[in-house]
């Protein structure tokens, strides 16, 4: 009796605690006092046994996340190590992964840092310090490496390709821009222009309001039209030209870097448009229009800019070409008006700050034109020479102190075409002086891996033909003529509507008929007379066709209608001695 009342009324030990959990509820939930609580059956008590036995929860212990996850652990204690070992191995990859992603991309955007710090800080001070060329070559073959890398790895990062369409339009000034130091390297600047413009329009097309693209597009088309023109290519000069203009004056209105911009538009334009002293189309009007909007506009910007030195420096360009084509008109008053306002824009600038390589180069350019001014259009030499002088000692400062320079060297030696005009009247010298300066261009030419052929280097050879014919040296005179067609035809072959290199064949062939016509005076048989007359007028006749021609389209500026006539004139004069059959002996 004593056992039945203990089992009825007396809870049962604890059991030991070296019993699993489980299993000791298991035994707890079978002994219980309640008959709701205990198991209804003997098959309830056997399924929680297999539960038990095989690592799954047990009805006799409270249902919880956490007693189910143990329990779920515990049987599958071997995939789950391996899923572990796994997810430890994926994570420490996942983590060093994005460490080194972090960490390339810091190093990555240093790079970038460093790259623009070279490419702008840099370059900014070079550009204006004589003895800088080979810093710049370090910087182009530096910078062209870098470029070059990043270009393929920009995907559509916008702010990387505005780096990159920055720094080539950067590269391709530093390599070929005219009137500037750079290592005369043509055929890379017309590249690097290409590969900035193909990234800015990339830019403009994804967002046509980006006005930074479109600023930068505006200064790739002007480089590309300045070497396209001394290239001889003046239909695609022209066609960037316009691109320039166009971009400006559509984003003038609302953008002042525009407005700064704009009056460089209408000068480079201007140039292949009509001015003589370039490859130029012949639109000798739209020419001086298109300069005249250049002076009014960077007025504007000067005023605006009251303490940037380079827009003064830029007005003062402006001045000298519209200087150039009033010497053109023949309107030799307003020619040396103009450039003498360029000049004086120059010194100023040049005296501020004498060791600014370009204010040297510019104060030249200026010195060097109104020097050939006075000579050509008022016949005054006196004058002129201290200014042609000047020229002179500028560019063999800048050339001297930068032996690389290509652009330094061609500029000395275009000096020297004031220098030999100026001595007109000594024939001994003058001849010298042009010979000098051809030399210099040839030195130059050989290292220069473009086809440019700079108008001053033409210029010299047909003085020195003229020169040579006053002193009877008439082998050499033809010679030098001959030369001057060479260039004529690599012009004309660029670009058959090539007005400048047209009327420079009708200079040429008029030259070689004087030749002609002073061996005629000098034969010494009828027979050989007759000979050289006929070359003679075969030769002049070439020469009045080519001016007539241009004159019928429009195209011959006032400076040359004097050819024209005197073309005209010598025909005539050809056909009295021939008709004559025994011309008289010239001098």
């Amino acid at each position: 009796m004593d056992l039945a009342e203990a089992i009825c009324k007396e809870d049962p030990r604890l059991l030991s605690a070296d019993i699993d959990a489980d299993l000791a509820n298991i035994i707890g939930m079978a002994l219980r006092k309640e008959p709701a609580r205990r198991y209804e059956s003997a098959e309830q008590l056997s399924e929680d046994l297999r539960r038990f036995l095989e690592g799954f929860p047990v009805a006799a212990r409270p249902d919880t996340g956490r007693y189910r996850v143990r329990k779920f652990v515990g049987r599958n204690k071997l995939p789950l190590a391996a899923a572990a070992l796994i997810l430890v191995t994926l994570a420490s990859g996942i983590f060093a992964t994005v460490r080194q992603a972090r960490i390339a991309n810091r190093r990555f955007n240093d790079v970038r840092k460093l790259a623009n710090s070279y490419l702008y800080d840099v370059y900014d001070s070079i550009t204006v310090q004589c003895g800088a060329i080979n810093i710049r070559k370090l910087v182009i073959i530096r910078a062209l490496e870098y470029l070059d890398s990043l270009s393929g790895e920009r995907s559509r990062d916008r702010t990387l390709t505005r780096e990159l369409a920055t720094a080539y339009l950067r590269v391709a000034n530093l390599q070929g821009l005219p009137g500037q130091a750079n290592l005369g390297d043509a055929q890379g600047a017309l590249a690097s222009y290409r590969k900035a413009l193909a990234l800015d329009e990339e830019l403009m097309a994804a967002d046509p309001h980006d006005y930074e693209a479109a600023m930068r597009a505006a200064e790739n088309h002007a480089g590309l039209s300045r070497i396209l023109m001394l290239g001889g290519d003046l239909k695609s000069s022209e066609e960037h030209g316009r691109q320039t203009l166009a971009l400006l004056e559509r984003l003038a209105p609302s953008v002042r870097a525009a407005r700064d911009l704009l009056p460089g538009a209408y000068f480079v334009l201007g140039h292949v448009e009509g001015n003589p002293n370039y490859p130029n189309l012949g639109n000798t009007a739209l020419a001086m229009e298109l300069y005249q909007k250049s002076v009014a506009t960077e007025l504007e910007v000067v005023a605006a800019h009251p303490e940037d030195t380079k827009y003064p420096l830029w007005l003062s360009s402006r001045h000298g070409a519209v200087g150039q084509m009033y010497e053109a008109m023949n309107d030799g008053a307003r020619a040396v008006v103009a450039l003498r306002r360029s000049v004086d824009i120059c010194e100023s600038l040049l005296k501020q700050d004498p060791s600014h390589s370009f204010f040297k180069v510019c104060t030249a350019v200026g010195n060097s034109n109104l020097a050939a001014a006075y000579v050509r259009a008022l016949n005054d030499a006196v004058t002129a020479r201290p200014f042609s002088d000047r020229a002179t000692r500028l560019y063999e400062e800048v050339a001297k102190a930068d032996p690389n320079d290509v652009e330094a060297e061609l500029a000395l030696a275009s000096s020297y075409y004031p220098r030999a005009l100026v001595r007109h009247n000594q024939p001994a010298e003058q001849p010298i002086a042009c010979e000098t300066g051809i030399a210099i261009y040839d030195s130059a030419m050989k290292r220069h891996s473009g086809d440019m052929l700079p108008s001053p280097y033409r210029s010299l050879c047909e003085l020195r033909a003229d020169a040579l014919m006053a002193l009877g040296q008439f082998s050499k005179a033809v010679e030098s003529a001959q030369r001057e067609l060479e260039i004529d035809a690599r012009l004309l072959k660029a670009s058959a509507a090539d007005a400048g290199a047209q009327l420079n064949q009708g200079v040429a062939w008029s030259q070689i008929g004087k030749v002609h016509t002073a061996l005629a005076g000098r034969a010494g048989s009828p027979a050989a007379r007759l000979a050289e007359w006929r070359q003679a007028r075969e030769w002049y006749q070439r020469s009045y066709d080519i001016f007539d021609q241009q004159k019928k389209s429009g195209k011959l500026i006032p400076f040359y209608r004097a050819n024209l006539d005197a073309a005209g004139a010598a025909i005539a004069m050809c056909d009295q001695k021939l008709a004559g059959g025994q011309p008289a002996r010239t001098q």
